[in-house]
């Protein structure tokens, strides 16, 4: 991949941005976290001892990490729902959501905050 580019992920779809249990697991193995998982009625709950108020929607979508997850997890056809807009690097951007669909905004403008 072109040094130069910087990936964004983004939910291409109704519903919202969401990581499976997998790629949570993937993501916490690649940061160097113990993961923990523990089995409810509900299901098995993925934790982060080490972060214990991790929550996957608060990862910045330009996350190397992120990124590299999600390419993986297209590549093993087990990823629809999330895409990757690459933009050059320092490009201002911000996501736009309507009903869980994202779309990648790109900004030329620059912001001056006095």
């Amino acid at each position: 991949m072109n040094n130069d580019l910087v990936g964004i992920v983004y939910n291409n779809c109704y519903g919202g941005f969401d990581l499976s249990d997998e790629a949570i697991l993937r993501y916490g193995y690649l940061k160097e976290w113990t993961a923990l998982k523990e089995k409810s009625k509900f299901g098995v709950n993925v934790s982060f001892p080490m972060y214990p108020n991790f929550y996957h929607g608060d990862i910045e979508r330009n996350d190397p990490i992120l990124v590299k997850v999600v390419q993986e997890q297209h590549q093993a056809n087990k990823l629809k729902d999330l895409s990757i807009m690459w933009l050059k690097k320092g490009t201002a951007y911000y996501i736009d959501e309507y009903d869980g669909n994202e779309s990648v905004i790109v900004s030329d403008q620059r912001i001056n905050i006095a």
